[in-house]
């Protein structure tokens, strides 16, 4: 112990210690601080008196009197003062240390805010600090925020670090028209290291009391999580409401993996109700599925499972997709650089339908595919030949029994393609900047014979669309359902423009067609697309633009023979900085595209940007040129100081096209650094809206 004092005595009788003057007492990394000290040398006890100051690591007590006993990290302080680092400090009638980093405050102020900066305060008749766990503890707690009480609450539990504690997390406030005034209080149980539960009481004045429940567990290999919300007898919709989500991971060492999901809602208005974005209120089918595979070198073996909920009443049943149950999948694929490669994938699926109403069955299929790419650095030329053959097993209606007497069926079809290029470059400069331009012509040719295969059923295959990458593939049908025959050759060429100093591609252009030879009469269903008769296919082109904080995307498709833009997109991105992002995006697809049948034409704004030096600005609109209909339109707010930040957002959308009742949401997020959040979280819809950024102040 060293003991700093203009004097001092010793007082025999009672073994202490008198220290008067400007006393500094220092011990083992304490430090106590007073303008007269007794110190009981038996006890290790220290009573100050006048200006008392004890700091210990990362807290610093001022006090005007009190005892402690400096072995033991433990003591009273009365009219304290305390600090903790930069920002968290208070004031407390007295202040019990119980040891290193627990502590006790009686009728306490405490705050994150940096000192003279205080703009919140929480008021607490008791207040425990627990520094070792990383949480604090208040009872009969008001909160203020500017001098105005704000929320009371007879126990709060917070953290105080980046640990996870069990207890009531703040609660949340929103407003949907639908749903009336919407209210929540989440209870957070931390019940180990590596799994939790939340429990949320939802109030929906409109509808009722719901509870919702999330758990997650962690483990070394595989994670999982499992949400279930149930409302039990909506009084808007007369009957119980409930959703179950199920969602597992693993990875283990032997290169085995598994996922599965589980989905399922009570009705088919329940997305509509309480879905948060366009995409999830539009949803039609619901998948569960679970995957288990195996992966080593070129190997990759897999089997699935797969099941549908269709959450849209005006699907017909028979229009509702099919089941897989099971599928089984093997694929191998070679690496020999500069030799010839081969894939070998085959599948074997058996299909089933809600319904009696489809043909389902049994579906195997091999695919062999062997190529050889000769690579230089101006060219290269790749042959490849492949054979696909596939095998069904059906079991037919009995309206169509009769008209289909084989219940086995095949089809095989040999696929030859040759692809080649070339890479061609020359450098520019522009200004200072050092620049290299590329001129990338390719050519593809495709052969596939033509197989009738209007008997064999449509089980999971559509037909693609048709984008300038999609010129280079061997089949045009996703799936092996249908090979399309074909007689072709895609001629496209690109440019790309990069910059020397720093590698960074500033452009790629690229525009393309195929010319076609004969007729494609391979299709889905009965009716002919117009474009399989023609001689070459729409033009196609795409775009990429870089400059800086600009960025520029851009899709098109070009019907020559009809003189017409039959699909195009444009998406114009602007971030200048972390805090600054505008997107436009612009999409149109006439009638029929691709087998698409509602044409399209939609156009969507979205922005945040700083409004002066800690408010944010957010807003967007999506808007249907076509139908001329507001889809969706937001705007919001936000101001972020030093130790809270406010988030408004105002919310109206439509569920579907077909929707003349737009849904109007309002919420809002108070959070204060250091005890959590008051109202929902727009954090997820916020980073859906606008791409790439996130919310944060």
């Amino acid at each position: 112990m060293t003991v700093d004092a203009d004097r001092g005595q010793l007082d025999r009788r009672s073994q202490t210690y008198i220290f008067q003057g400007d006393v500094v007492m220092e011990r083992g990394g304490r430090v106590l601080q007073a303008d007269e000290l007794r110190y009981h040398e038996p006890s290790s006890r220290a009573d100050a008196i006048g200006n008392v100051r004890y700091r210990q690591g990362p807290a610093d007590i001022r006090a005007s009197d009190g005892y402690l006993y400096l072995d033991q990290d433990r003591g009273v302080l009365n009219a304290a003062e305390f600090q903790f680092g930069p920002t968290t400090h208070g004031s407390a009638r007295q202040a019990r240390l119980r040891s290193e980093s627990v502590s006790e405050y009686d009728d306490v102020s405490y705050t994150v805010c940096p000192p003279g900066d205080e703009d919140w305060w929480l008021h607490s008749r008791s207040l425990e600090l627990d520094r070792a766990e990383g949480f604090g503890t208040a009872h009969h707690a008001w909160l203020r925020f500017f001098g105005v009480p704000l929320l009371y609450t007879p126990y709060i539990s917070f953290p105080i670090d980046d640990r996870r504690k069990t207890g009531f997390l703040p609660p949340s406030l929103g407003y949907r028209g639908r749903n009336g005034l919407d209210v929540a209080t989440p209870y957070y149980l931390n019940l180990a290291p590596n799994y939790d539960m939340t429990l949320t009481p939802r109030l929906l004045s409109r509808r009722g009391l719901m509870l919702e429940t999330e758990a997650r567990l962690l483990r070394p290999g595989y994670a999982t999580e499992l949400g279930f919300n149930y409302l039990p007898n909506d009084s808007r919709f007369g009957d119980d409401r409930w959703q179950l989500g199920w969602d597992w991971r693993s990875r283990w060492r032997n290169n085995a993996y598994f996922y599965g999901e589980y989905n399922r809602v009570s009705d088919s208005e329940y997305l509509d109700d309480f879905g948060n974005d366009l995409a999830t209120t539009s949803e039609q089918h619901l998948r569960s599925q679970a995957v288990l595979g195996y992966r080593s070198g070129g190997w990759h073996l897999q089997g699935q499972v797969q099941g549908w909920q269709t959450v849209d009443d005006e699907i017909l049943p028979r229009s509702r997709p099919y089941r897989v149950l099971p599928r089984l999948l093997a694929s191998y694929r070679s690496s020999n650089p500069g030799a010839f490669n081969y894939n070998l994938a085959g599948e074997a699926t058996r299909f089933a339908h809600p319904t009696s109403e489809r043909i389902t069955g049994l579906r195997s299929d091999m695919l062999l595919h062997t190529f050889l790419r000769h690579e230089r650095l101006a060219y290269f030329v790749t042959p490849s030949v492949a054979l696909s053959h596939t095998r069904y097993w059906l079991d037919y209606p009995d309206r169509l029994s009769g008209n289909h007497p084989e219940e086995s069926l095949n089809r095989t079809v040999p696929l030859f393609s040759l692809d080649g290029g070339i890479f061609l470059e020359r450098d520019l400069s522009l200004g200072r900047r050092r620049l290299l331009q590329t001129l990338e012509p390719r050519l593809f040719y495709l052969y596939v014979p033509y197989r009738d295969q209007s008997e064999l059923p449509v089980f999971d295959t559509s037909r693609t669309e048709l984008t300038l990458s999609q010129l280079f593939e061997m089949n045009r049908f996703t799936g092996p359902d249908r090979i399309g025959d074909a007689n072709q050759l895609s001629l496209a060429v690109y440019s790309r423009l990069l910059d020397r100093s720093t590698g960074r591609e500033l452009l790629r252009a690229g525009i393309g067609r195929a010319f076609y030879f004969s007729e494609r009469k391979v299709r889905i269903g009965s009716r002919a697309i117009p474009e399989d008769s023609r001689s070459r296919s729409d033009l196609l082109a795409d775009l990429r633009v870089s400059l800086g904080p600009l960025t520029l995307y851009g899709d098109l498709r070009y019907d020559t023979r009809e003189d017409e833009v039959v699909r195009r997109s444009l998406r114009l991105s602007y971030r200048p900085d972390e805090w600054k992002a505008v997107h436009l995006t612009y999409r149109h697809r006439e009638a029929g595209v691709d087998g698409q049948g509602a044409p399209l034409e939609q156009i969507e704004l979205t922005g945040v940007w700083p409004l002066g030096s800690r408010w944010l600005g957010l807003a967007g609109v999506h808007y249907s040129l076509l139908d001329s209909k507001r889809l969706e339109r937001f705007v919001g707010l936000a101001y972020g100081s030093c130790c809270w930040t406010l988030r408004t957002l105002v919310r109206e959308h439509i569920s579907s096209i077909d929707d003349d009742d737009p849904s109007l949401s309002f919420m809002v997020q108070l959070e204060f650094t250091g005890l959590g959040a008051l109202g929902r979280r727009l954090d997820a819809f916020i980073e859906e809206v606008v791409s790439g950024y996130r919310f944060e102040r």
